[in-house]
């Protein structure tokens, strides 16, 4: 389907040009089916009936309209006044998708808002936010006449304006606070979000040194259910500031993700369901006081102790080393056996940190790297934490060395083990997966598991709690062609499905293009092992049936 504009001016995403309520309102009720033509009495033949967008149900309106994207989108809600009503709350609910960015979006989003508009304001429809607020530098090469600094301040203030005037936001992130922020511009939007928003409750923001402790206690204290301290750097993070957030952080949060727990930390939060820790070896006491003050949580994520997320491929010295093996003896007797009994997923960003945790227990879901030692330890924590439900990502960084022993042997030890993912983050490389496949298929300790389901998971990057609404996906772009997983599946699968005894379903999950699933079916006698295609609502609803979908949100 296409659109078009019956206005010649750029196409903004949230500029339009016909107002809300300024247009000749439709003169039928348009999901009414269009008159049919009149008959001519020559043809003896009725005219074909014909079918228009307006004339399709609403259900099927909406679904159209999620798949434009925002250029089309905007030109087909300047058509008409029907389009414009429709389209707005699909629009609007984009917003959290991608960052205000620049001066230009920032202004034409105050605009959308209109604010002082009266009954025609938008402002009460947004209801989640993500801002990133620029660097002074980069108004420096401004050409003449623009003042650089009058527009890096009318840019700082736009921001704070649509803080200020988006009082109904739920959800909010803020990107970034530049190296060149000014103190005094990073207070004003702190005391912006403590005293305007306070319909807040997931809130996703760094923390910065130079914060003035009175507007962070003020922050901290919003009944907030969802709080993420977005440094992907561990070394970014002040201590001091970590600390205070901590000790003023009221009691409704139910997700905690991205902090460093002080030593000397003594609150309780019995709410917490989610908490996602950087790992501290320096901590003697980590173990402890985590599970002391958060005894209720389902789902935890261990964030590496290495200092960032991003290259999860571990690559020190021999493992386990004897600097890990210290650590990990103090560790495992603190975990007490009534320690998280609600536990259910665990993600680790770095093998050597989940084993130097020891966490001995039983945990149904985990999700881990493949790394280069994952042959040496992978069966020691699969013995240890026995999961129904085991998650090995596959990054780009990961070398031949890896791929040629990925540590397939091991998981065959936990006879608890059913269910599968291979998650291949940023690969293009078709290659890669075959060797990933070939593993799995000859690989004679997997003959002798008992695995049921097999998921194969394309991503382009991690689905970290930076990514507030999930996983990245490719877009669904009609032009571009399937990735390379597709033509390569219906070839390699049937092998791994006959290697694999126990098999009964594989999935195929590829960068938001759906889900395509397969029920395995093994006739009787010496005859080969048949691949049936599900449809994709089946699959998903197999994927969530067995927590297969525990690590696809933050």
């Amino acid at each position: 389907m296409t659109t078009s504009s019956h206005s010649s001016e750029k196409i903004f995403p949230f500029t339009f040009s016909v107002p809300l309520h300024a247009v000749i309102p439709l003169s039928r009720d348009p999901n009414l089916l269009p008159l049919p033509e009149h008959q001519s009495d020559k043809c003896g033949e009725s005219s074909a009936m014909t079918y228009r967008l307006t004339t399709i149900v609403v259900d099927v309106q909406r679904l159209i309209l999620s798949l434009l994207d925002m250029k089309d989108l905007s030109s087909l809600m300047k058509t008409c006044s029907y389009f414009l009503d429709l389209g707005l709350p699909e629009l609007i609910g984009r917003v959290p998708n991608q960052a205000i960015l620049g001066l230009d979006k920032a202004v034409s989003f105050l605009n959308f808002l209109r604010v002082g508009g009266g009954p025609f304001s938008r402002r009460h429809l947004v209801e989640a936010l993500w801002l990133a607020f620029p660097r002074s530098s980069q108004y420096y090469n401004c050409p003449r006449p623009y003042k650089p600094h009058k527009l890096y301040k009318k840019h700082i203030a736009t921001l704070l304006s649509i803080l200020r005037h988006c009082s109904y936001v739920r959800r909010l992130r803020i990107q970034n606070w530049p190296w060149d922020f000014e103190v005094d511009n990073l207070n004003t939007t702190l005391h912006t979000i403590a005293r305007y928003m306070t319909a807040l409750q997931h809130l996703t923001i760094p923390l910065a040194s130079t914060s003035e402790h009175r507007h962070l206690t003020k922050v901290a204290r919003l009944p907030l259910r969802k709080l993420v301290l977005s440094s992907s750097i561990l070394f970014d993070i002040p201590t001091p500031q970590m600390s205070l957030v901590m000790n003023s952080l009221s009691q409704t949060v139910v997700t905690l993700d991205r902090i460093v727990l002080p030593q000397d930390f003594r609150r309780h939060f019995p709410n917490v369901r989610t908490l996602g820790l950087w790992m501290n070896r320096q901590d003697p006491a980590m173990v402890e006081n985590m599970t002391a003050a958060f005894p209720n949580v389902t789902s935890f994520r261990l964030h590496s102790s290495h200092g960032t997320d991003s290259d999860y491929y571990c690559s020190c010295g021999d493992f386990p080393d004897v600097q890990m093996a210290p650590v990990r003896e103090h560790n495992q007797p603190q975990w007490q056996s009534g320690s998280w009994p609600s536990l259910e997923a665990v993600w680790a960003a770095r093998l050597c940190d989940f084993y130097c945790l020891g966490a001995s227990r039983h945990i149904p879901c985990l999700s881990v790297p493949v790394e280069i030692f994952t042959r040496s330890v992978l069966s020691v924590i699969l013995s240890e934490t026995r999961p129904s439900f085991l998650e090995l990502r596959v990054s780009d960084s990961v070398d031949e060395t890896v791929l040629d022993s990925p540590g397939f042997e091991d998981l065959a030890a936990p006879s608890s083990l059913h269910c599968l993912a291979l998650r291949f983050t940023n690969i293009v490389c078709a290659a890669t997966t075959q060797w990933v496949l070939d593993g799995l298929e000859r690989s004679s300790g997997l003959k002798d598991s008992s695995l049921t389901h097999l998921l194969l998971r394309w991503t382009l990057e991690e689905p970290t709690a930076l990514n507030d609404g999930g996983v990245s996906f490719l877009p669904r772009d009609r032009e571009q062609p399937l990735p390379f997983p597709w033509p390569m599946a219906p070839h390699s699968l049937p092998q791994v499905a006959q290697a694999l005894p126990t098999l009964r379903w594989i999935g195929v999950d590829v960068c938001g293009w759906g889900l395509k699933s397969w029920k395995v079916s093994r006739p009787t006698g010496a005859a080969p092992a048949t691949l049936i295609e599900m449809s994709e609502q089946s699959g998903r609803r197999v994927v969530q049936t067995m927590q297969m979908d525990a690590f696809s949100k933050p």
